[in-house]
């Protein structure tokens, strides 16, 4: 398992990150949600 995945943390501040907090308590699977945000980031050819 170690061979093939990179574990990567996030930690989020209760007061000036809850509006992310929310948003990600809200999602169905939050690695698919940021997944999905850095792909669709990429695709638009952002850095």
């Amino acid at each position: 398992m170690k061979e093939h995945t990179v574990f990567v943390g996030l930690k989020l501040n209760k007061n000036t990150d809850s509006a992310v907090i929310e948003r990600l308590k809200g999602v169905p699977s939050k690695q698919g949600y940021i997944k999905g945000l850095i792909l669709s980031d990429i695709a638009k050819g952002n850095s």
